[in-house]
Order: C-alpha cells, then structure tokens, then sequence
C-alpha cells in the first residue's frame, strides 16, 4: 500500500499532465508547456514536504513527488520531439 498508492496517484496526475499538454501543443507550443512548468512545481513542493513528515507518509510523499517528477520531463522530451518532426 505504501508504494502502488503513491506511485498509482503518480501515475494519474502524470497522464493527466501528459493529456493536457498534447491538447495545448494543438492550440500553442508556448501554452503546452505549462503544464509541465506545474507538475515540475507540484514535485519540488511535494518532495521538499516529504522531508517534513516523518515516518512511511513521508515516504509516499516522496514516491508521489519522484513519479510526477518522472511524467513531467517524459512529457517534456514528448513535445519537444513533436516539435522537432514538425520543423523537418
């Protein structure tokens, strides 16, 4: 429970990033960043509160901050080779 929560939540929040991205990438390239800008946020603020609480909440905190830190920069190298098939 202390992993597939955190991670599962992770995992959610990272495809939803990763949706909201490709929709925005339709309308801006500028706008399809921000998305990513905020779960790159979300994760720092998230992994700095994990040192803050002790003990396996603490943990998941971390888990939970590492897994969107993960979508985040996937999605990040996503759009940037979408923008680079379309400028060829």
């Amino acid at each position: 429970m202390l992993l597939f929560a955190p991670v599962g939540i992770g995992i959610t929040i990272g495809i939803g990033i990763l949706l909201l991205s490709l929709f925005l990438k339709k309308k801006s390239a500028a706008l399809a960043k921000i998305p990513l800008y905020i779960g790159l946020l979300f994760s720092v603020i998230v992994f700095i509160i994990s040192f803050l609480v002790r003990g396996f909440e603490g943990a998941a905190y971390g888990i939970l901050a590492f897994t969107v830190l993960i979508f985040s920069i996937s999605t990040f190298l996503v759009i940037k080779s979408k923008q680079i098939g379309q400028n060829n």
